[in-house]
């Protein structure tokens, strides 16, 4: 069996641990690019650059086979409706 399959069982789909640690990488993520949108300084700049990169790459697609750029709209308009109440 080689590596990129390595953590799929023999449906094809992940096992219930490694999705909980994908979903922990993009819920940790998630709440680092909403701590950097409110930062207002050089760390919080960088940090965004990051995330965004992490959202944005083959990377994240290939692990969640999920739009990472639609997720950081929805993140993005979440933290507008927040900042806003």
């Amino acid at each position: 069996m080689d590596q990129k399959n390595s953590c799929r069982n023999r449906s094809g789909l992940y096992d219930s641990g490694v999705i909980a640690l994908i979903e922990a990488i993009v819920r940790q993520a998630a709440k680092d690019h909403l701590a950097a949108l409110r930062r207002h300084d050089r760390r919080g700049a960088a940090r965004l650059r990051e995330t965004r990169a992490f959202f944005r790459s083959a990377f994240f697609s290939r692990l969640t086979g999920i739009s990472g750029e639609h997720l950081l709209q929805r993140i993005e308009k979440e933290a507008e409706k927040h900042d806003r109440a």
